[in-house]
């Protein structure tokens, strides 16, 4: 098992963890929170966080991020930065990985590659390689000179 921190832990009733197996018999202790809400001592490592990325249909980025191994966590952020539609400057969308929403177009979002030392990743050919929801729960789609991308990621 790999532990936070790399220590021990001694676990209390009412403790949560979460796990993530890494196959062939071994485990990865992704999260734990202490019923006291204690944090483990050094447990917390400090994640990724990419600076704002331009957003290119059909291209690719390739970040170094610096952790110890490869993430288990990596998520993606889009940020306003210009007025699109019903999003505001200071708006921020997050999914996991940002991809296709209710379209027929499977050339929109971005698929992401991790390993122990970079990400990678590759943008959907579409002019517009975001879509996202509207207030009225209808597809829309994102400009890409409205919005940066931010890539995050966590051991």
């Amino acid at each position: 098992m790999i532990l936070p921190g790399g220590a021990s832990i001694v676990a209390a009733a009412g403790d949560v963890a979460e796990w993530l197996s890494l196959g062939s018999g071994n485990w990865r202790c992704i999260d734990y929170t202490k019923a006291n809400g204690q944090a483990l001592a050094g447990s917390t490592p400090t994640p990724y966080v990419s600076t704002k990325q331009t957003i290119t249909s059909g291209g690719s980025l390739t970040l170094s991020h610096g952790l110890t191994n490869t993430p288990s966590k990596v998520w993606a952020e889009l940020h306003c930065e210009v007025i699109d539609g019903v999003y505001a400057v200071g708006d921020i969308i997050q999914n996991d990985y940002l991809t296709v929403v209710a379209t027929t177009n499977a050339d929109r979002g971005i698929v992401i590659t991790k390993t122990a030392t970079q990400l990678r990743v590759r943008f959907g050919s579409h002019a517009n390689a975001f879509m996202a929801l509207n207030g009225s729960g209808v597809s829309v789609a994102l400009t890409n000179t409205s919005w940066r991308l931010v890539i995050k990621a966590e051991l």
